[in-house]
């Protein structure tokens, strides 16, 4: 795997603010101005995916990285149902429930992989370059 040496490489990272740029548009509706409440909690669901990556990569530590994009995937997954929940009460048509819900999977499966990938990997992070045992 190719050494990234910033955020905005980081296709994960990509995703999520894709996903989140989304939210927002769709959220941008008479419906969410008068249900500030719901507006915020989706739209935090989906910032906080994007940001847990990026405060995980920005902690230079595989294990502070790995428990960062857990923290994500937990977000993704509320956000999932968020969603679906939209969908149930006719707020998000059908067709952008599939959509958001069809990108959400891709994304947990790429931060899954990562997850897994940096788990067996013997990459501990750039504060422990240089170190001893």
């Amino acid at each position: 795997m190719a050494t990234i040496s910033k955020l905005e490489d980081l296709v994960i990272w990509q995703k999520a603010r894709e996903i989140s740029l989304i939210v927002y548009q769709r959220t941008d509706t008479l419906f969410f101005q008068q249900n500030q409440g719901l507006k915020i909690q989706i739209r935090n669901s989906a910032g906080s995916i994007a940001d847990n990556i990026a405060e995980g990569f920005g902690r230079s530590s595989q294990k502070e990285f790995i428990h960062a994009l857990f923290v994500a995937s937990g977000e993704l997954q509320e956000l999932t149902s968020q969603i679906i929940r939209c969908g149930d009460f006719g707020i998000f048509n059908q067709a952008d429930v599939a959509l958001l819900t069809s990108r959400l999977s891709i994304l947990d499966r790429m931060i899954r992989k990562l997850s897994f990938y940096l788990n067996h990997s013997g990459i501990k992070g750039q504060q422990f370059k240089g170190r001893m045992g």
